[in-house]
């Protein structure tokens, strides 16, 4: 007794823990954003808006007041969630005890505890976990009300299966599975029908007002691109079950077929045993939700002329996921019951699967600052005349999260666009934009995700004919801009306080009075960004680098400024072979200032020479070596054909950090000259290193690493045998690197890698 309580404890402690680790790591999304956007609201007007959208209002009945007193940023906001999600978990240990034992009920907990589907859901604000809560207290009521005549568990079958009704409108499925061991029962006891009836007319009532409110305002529409089959949402359901991946269905399917077959042959075991038989309706109230959950998801995603056709998303899975690892564990129970020790493997087994997926969606929980630097540059150079443009599609909740946050001390009025049309064109930039820049001022443009309504840029380069360019930014998907009818300079506030105050000379005349770190740790790839507030008596050149764990100083950019207030944005990607603590740190000459830190969450796997296949010992300048080479997907000797494309790996080592930016040049050289170009370079692709992810200056010393680069043919290309030819060059000055070692030309500062014959 004394291990089953240690179990079940360890099972909500473990729960809690899975859900809650790293639960702040990750940039709200679209959905959690309109989650916000909505309970920002007033009470009343979330409520209605609700009416309209395609979910009842409960999740935002209750997101509402806890924003306002946990706070809604990504850490308290999402903590609502792991509560619903922890409660879920404990609430699946009675029901499950009551059809297979406390054991079994244990199982049940440590399944879905474990469960990477349900970590996932548990980590988003979304209603699918409350909804999952609401189901298996259903199943619960469901299970005590069929085998008891006290009205309490009438009452909380009542009350739990409005709640889900006012969670999900699918929550209709719930009511048939919840219905199976209350009529089974109902051969014995007629009267149990009868309860059953009035049951049902009371959670009718209960429903009736919200239907009354919502059903003259819902909309029709349809998102869903072509219908999916039902084999294609089964196999997505038992995946999702079994490794919590929605992509690359088929290698995952295995796990998936494994767990549902344990899962089936163990009811099978459950169903022949004379002692479980008793429970026998309430397995079958469980298979009837796991059944019911691909089938509503199908019929919810086919075509038809009412309400709203979603297209299949693996959350639609969550609400009756409880009910599948409360069958599972009651069917493992059943096959240890019979064969101990091949029960005991099962569950193992399963568990051991289950985690082993879990590093996976943890390594996707990346946070990036893009969005919030982007508002943090509007409140720094904002003026309260200002207006901003917000051209983002439907993605308008990511960027209104952060500008709309309670932190901010700006309020412009915010214009989304377009609002005629599905995309800007020059058409209709006129009507969409004109009125707006004929009542402000300046108007900032802030382009998120601008490929979904404005892939040609069309609205920055209209603004650009009517108005100055004052400033420009740009991220990784992202572009802000501020344009001003006036010809002043735009200059940053000095009544924002940096996020990390400082009063430091640097170098004489030179003051930095703080900075703006937004995001601490980082993924590699990833690009940081940190906001210098600087003041200046005279001209300075400023040297930003990162310091890594070793004490190697790598230079992540360079750049002057004149006297004056100034707030300089500088950003660094994190190269693929970080890893650990990297120190920050500012230098105007010898003089330099530290300025915190930036955590790299994993390193790069250390390659090993044994992955070159063929090896070269040659040098780029004096401190960069190239170890070799791979051609992949072609045979050996390697042939092509025109049109098509080489694929060249190529594996670098530094000696020493690299205070320049070189850029790599990847050639075929072919027997005559391509009349295009006037020159024999008939493919290239030349690039700064992982298409500018990792320069050469973020190279840390004597770590083996590859690099990708994709040269594709012309249709026209002549038959014959071409040269590949590649080395470095610094992009200003179009000066190359000297080479030596294997291959080197040094007279063409190139390393030939070797011949590749074109045929017809």
């Amino acid at each position: 007794m004394r291990a089953l309580k240690f179990l079940t404890l360890a099972g909500i402690l473990l729960a809690f823990f899975l859900r809650v680790y790293s639960l702040g790591d990750k940039n709200v999304w679209w959905d959690e954003g309109l989650a916000v956007w909505a309970a920002r609201k007033a009470l009343p007007e979330t409520t209605l808006w609700t009416a309209g959208d395609v979910h009842p209002p409960l999740y935002f009945w209750l997101l509402w007041p806890w924003i306002r007193v946990a706070g809604e940023a990504e850490f308290p906001a999402r903590y609502l969630t792991v509560i619903m999600a922890v409660l879920t978990v404990a609430a699946v240990f009675p029901l499950t005890r009551k059809l297979a034992g406390p054991t079994a009920g244990a199982l049940a907990m440590w399944l879905l505890a474990a469960s990477p589907f349900h970590i996932w859901w548990s980590q988003e604000m979304r209603m699918y976990i409350p909804a999952a809560f609401f189901f298996t207290l259903s199943a619960y009521f469901a299970l005590k009300a069929s085998s008891a005549d006290s009205p309490k568990p009438w009452a909380g079958l009542i009350l739990a299966c409005s709640a889900a009704l006012y969670t999900l409108y699918s929550a209709v499925f719930l009511i048939p599975a919840c219905a199976v061991p209350i009529v089974l029962k109902a051969f014995s006891q007629r009267k149990v029908l009868a309860r059953l009836a009035l049951a049902l007319v009371a959670v009718a009532l209960l429903w009736t007002p919200w239907l009354s409110l919502a059903l003259p305002r819902m909309r029709s529409w349809s998102v869903a691109e072509k219908p999916p089959s039902l084999g294609f949402v089964l196999k997505l359901n038992a995946v999702l079950l079994s490794t919590g991946v929605s992509a690359n269905l088929d290698q995952y399917l295995p796990a998936g077929i494994f767990i549902v077959t344990v899962a089936f042959a163990g009811l099978i075991l459950f169903s022949l045993d004379s002692e479980s038989r008793k429970a026998l309706p309430g397995a079958l109230m469980l298979l009837a939700g796991v059944l019911l959950q691909p089938l509503a998801v199908w019929l919810l995603t086919q075509p038809r002329f009412l309400f709203y056709v979603p297209k299949v998303e693996a959350r639609y899975f969550i609400p009756f996921a409880p009910f599948f690892y409360s069958l599972l564990a009651l069917s493992l129970a059943a096959i240890g019951k019979r064969l101990r020790p091949l029960g005991l493997g099962l569950g193992v087994g399963t568990l051991a699967l289950m985690v082993a997926f879990l590093p996976r969606y943890y390594e996707g929980r990346d946070w990036e600052d893009d969005l919030p630097f982007m508002v943090r540059l509007i409140q720094i150079y904002g003026h309260p005349d200002d207006a901003v443009i917000l051209v983002s599609g439907d993605r308008f909740p990511e960027f209104l999260y952060y500008y709309d946050s309670p932190s901010g001390s700006l309020r412009l009025p915010v214009y989304p666009a377009p609002r005629l049309s599905s995309t800007l064109s020059y058409a209709t930039v006129e009507e969409e934009l004109g009125w707006i820049i004929g009542s402000h001022p300046r108007v900032w443009l802030a382009a998120v995700k601008p490929f979904l309504q404005d892939p040609e840029g069309v609205a920055a380069k209209w603004l650009s004919e009517k108005m100055k360019l004052a400033l420009e930014f740009h991220f990784k998907r992202d572009s802000l801009y501020l344009f001003s009818h006036g010809e002043e300079p735009a200059a940053p506030s000095r009544e924002i306080a940096p996020l990390f105050p400082l009063d430091a000379e640097l170098a004489p005349g030179v003051r930095v009075l703080g900075y703006d770190l937004l995001d601490k740790q980082g993924k590699q790839g990833a690009t940081i960004h940190l906001g210098l507030f600087l003041e200046l008596e005279e001209p300075a050149t400023f040297q930003f680098e990162a310091i890594s764990p070793s004490g190697l100083p790598l230079l992540m950019d360079t750049f002057t400024l004149q006297p004056g207030y100034h707030y300089k944005l500088v950003g660094f990607r994190i190269g693929p072979s970080w890893g650990g603590q990297f120190k920050l740190r500012l230098r105007v000459d010898s003089q330099a200032l530290y300025l915190g830190h930036v955590g790299v969450k994993r390193g790069a796997i250390a390659l090993g020479e044994e992955e070159i296949k063929h090896r070269l010992s040659a040098k780029l300048g004096d401190r960069i070596k190239l170890m070799g080479y791979n051609l992949v997907g072609v045979s050996e000797p390697p042939v092509l054909h025109p049109g098509e494309t080489l694929i060249l790996e190529l594996f670098w080592e530094a000696e020493a950090p690299t205070e320049r930016s070189y850029t790599v040049f990847t050639h075929l050289l072919g027997p005559v000259l391509n009349p295009a170009t006037g020159k024999p370079v008939w493919a290239q692709d030349d690039q700064e290193p992982m298409e500018g992810l990792y320069p050469t200056t973020h190279w840390l010393p004597n770590v083996l690493w590859k690099d990708r680069y994709e040269l594709t043919l012309p249709s026209d290309a002549p038959p014959g045998d071409y040269l590949l030819e590649v080395g470095m060059y610094l992009r200003e000055t179009g000066e190359r690197l000297p080479v030596s070692g294997d291959g080197a030309d040094p007279e063409s500062r190139r390393i030939i890698l070797g011949v590749i014959k074109v045929e017809d």
